[in-house]
């Protein structure tokens, strides 16, 4: 295995491979250099190179972390229990990144109008529960039509049997051939970030 100086990067394990990630290199850039990826899933619509368009910002969340701190605040006349996996998910988004949380309650009275589940860091977030690519992508769309195609999405994978570099290689399918600016929290089961995705302008 090639020698890395640890101090100019990171290690991650990404589809059960483990590749070093230098600073400023994207996730994509780290798997094309690491030679073990010839495509993310030779099924895949999309190609290491093109993947290079999306960048993977988990450090930049990770980095600016302060877990616990702020608050979460509910809508008036928030609904709990018409919200219980979209409060989990938040809760887990509090207790690992902190910050300022406002939840959502859909207002019924207004027809064809889809809300987005909560705001944070400045932006709308909509949460789509999934479990197959297919799913990913559809999830990703409509969730982009509740942000306005600008904001974020957090994306909770419920299914062990998909790897990691076909889910990554799925959410940068979809953002890559959408407008406008947003970031994507992939989660896996409410318990597990697997890393968050930006199209690159």
């Amino acid at each position: 295995m090639k020698k890395y100086d640890e101090t100019e990067g990171v290690w991650r394990t990404v589809g059960g491979r483990r590749i070093f990630i230098k600073n400023g290199q994207s996730l994509s850039e780290a798997m094309i250099e690491s030679g073990k990826f010839k495509k993310i899933n030779e099924n895949s619509k999309l190609s290491l190179e093109e993947m290079k368009k999306i960048s993977d910002v988990t450090d930049e969340y990770l980095n600016e972390v302060r877990p616990k701190r702020n608050q979460i605040k509910k809508d008036k006349g928030f609904i709990e229990r018409d919200h219980e996996h979209e409060n989990a998910v938040v809760k887990f988004l509090y207790d690992k990144f902190g910050g300022k949380f406002r939840q959502i309650q859909e207002i019924y009275a207004v027809e064809h109008i889809k809300f987005p589940d909560f705001k944070w860091r400045g932006k709308f977030w909509e949460i789509k529960k999934v479990t197959s690519l297919n799913a990913i992508d559809n999830g990703c769309r409509k969730a982009l039509r509740q942000i306005n195609k600008n904001g974020g999405i957090v994306l909770d994978i419920h299914n062990t049997s998909l790897a990691d570099s076909d889910i990554l290689n799925q959410v940068a399918y979809r953002l890559k051939r959408s407008g406008g600016e947003c970031d994507v929290i992939v989660l896996r089961e409410t318990k597990e970030l697997i890393a968050v995705l930006r199209k690159k302008e």
